[in-house]
């Protein structure tokens, strides 16, 4: 009997835990192999993500990669190929701050292999259904 606030406590703490962000307005910089890994012209991105911290369920939309919590408010993402080709992506969200980073790397893809680095801004909570 003594175990049921228990389960009840964990199950309300660990679910006070999810969180989803909508972040946008990316800029800062990408190289690839086409331009010689050059780093020299900024980028930006206007798509919106919406970023879930939840456990197992921790993911990116819109995205089709697999991702796993890293620890705090950071997301580790990744796509392994049949051919060993990889693309790996990172997640750090800053909600005291409204700000996030993402970093992309790109191997086995040809021209496409590169990197990424953007700072973006949390704009908000995600809407619930």
């Amino acid at each position: 009997m003594k175990a049921i606030p228990f389960i009840l406590l964990t199950l309300l703490s660990s679910s006070a835990l999810a969180n989803c962000y909508k972040v946008g307005d990316m800029a800062g910089y990408t190289v690839r192999e086409q331009n010689d890994y050059a780093l020299n012209t900024p980028s930006e991105s206007k798509q919106v993500f919406e970023v879930t911290i939840d456990g197992k369920a921790s993911g990116v939309s819109p995205s089709d990669i697999d991702c796993t919590l890293g620890g705090g408010n950071t997301l580790i993402c990744f796509h392994v190929g049949e051919g060993g080709e990889s693309v790996i992506e990172t997640w750090a969200l800053y909600p005291e701050q409204a700000r996030a980073l993402y970093t992309k790397t790109i191997n086995g893809y040809g021209t496409y292999n590169g990197g990424t680095l953007f700072v973006g801004t949390i704009l908000g909570q995600c809407e619930t259904p």
